[in-house]
């Protein structure tokens, strides 16, 4: 429809007929079906990483992205497969995130692996944080000493930190070191990881130590922190 501008007569705006709005809203809705139909095609866990993905797209692009609560999460201990994929999202995490040295990944390969080729069900755990299906998180609980446990390899995927995963999985290291009977639990980390020394902190580890570590690049400070456990076998 072509409508006179009262304020310049040179201009013709153009609107929609009622037949058109109906249209374009039939159009939408064909359009909005087919590509929900698209993605109930994909497999069940590809929803919320899509979601995510979508949504950061969106806002490179500077549009508002509404707030959405985000999903759930599970903790649940690790199957068959799980410690090495885990192990790998950490490591490629950890050098990525915080640029550190080549001989990183080495040290924490071994760490995983000694961690399978010793793995005691009993005394030791890994805990997997799942969302949607796909792995997000996790951390391990390695048998040191009779009486001491370590704590490695927490790691949180960026797309869902911000959620209390990092808190959980910590809490629930602590928890089952304690029920496993360790008088203690430590943890070795570098001094670039602020945010993982914050939780930890609050969580009631205390920083005992710390020394130079070339393997993790030039000037990394690796620490030792460490909390006190009552659990069964501690004599507290």
């Amino acid at each position: 429809i072509k409508t006179a501008d009262s304020a310049d007569n040179r201009q013709q705006p153009l609107s929609l007929t009622e037949s058109g709005r109906t249209e374009v809203t039939t159009l939408d809705a064909i359009t909005t079906a087919r590509y929900a139909s698209m993605v109930r095609m994909l497999p069940a866990h590809i929803h919320a990483p899509l979601l995510d993905a979508m949504e950061r797209v969106e806002g490179a692009f500077g549009t508002d992205v509404p707030a959405r609560d985000p999903a759930p999460y599970l903790l649940r201990p690790h199957r068959i497969g799980d410690v090495s994929l885990v192990a790998q999202r950490s490591i490629a995490s950890a050098i990525e995130e915080f640029e550190l040295g080549g001989s990183c990944e080495t040290v924490m390969l071994t760490a995983a692996a000694h961690f399978l080729n010793q793995y005691d069900a009993e005394r030791e755990c890994v805990w997997i944080a799942e969302r949607s299906g796909v792995p997000v998180g996790c951390v391990f609980v390695r048998q040191v000493s009779e009486q001491s446990a370590e704590l490695l390899l927490l790691h949180v995927e960026s797309q869902a930190r911000g959620i209390g995963i990092g808190r959980r999985l910590i809490s629930e290291a602590i928890a089952f070191a304690t029920r496993a009977g360790y008088g203690t639990l430590q943890l070795e980390m570098l001094d670039v990881m602020k945010t993982a020394r914050l939780l930890f902190h609050a969580a009631g580890f205390r920083h005992v130590s710390e020394a130079a570590d070339a393997r993790f690049g030039p000037g990394v400070q690796r620490q030792l922190w460490r909390v006190a456990l009552r659990g069964e076998r501690s004599g507290e």
